[in-house]
């Protein structure tokens, strides 16, 4: 049971990163002229429970 909640926990960790990465991109490209600090944020804590879900195990 511990070994799907392991995978489970790395699966959605690393779709987290993935989102926010893709954020990130998107901040740096420009995508985002009216509010970027808000979507810098959002990446932030976005990465941050990645983070939290990926060295939890």
């Amino acid at each position: 049971m511990m070994d799907f909640v392991y995978a489970h926990n790395t699966a959605i960790g690393f779709l987290l990163l993935f989102v926010s990465l893709v954020s990130l991109v998107t901040v740096v490209a420009g995508e985002h002229e009216t509010k970027p600090a808000i979507s810098l944020y959002c990446a932030f804590f976005v990465f941050l429970v990645a983070g939290i879900l990926l060295v939890g195990r």
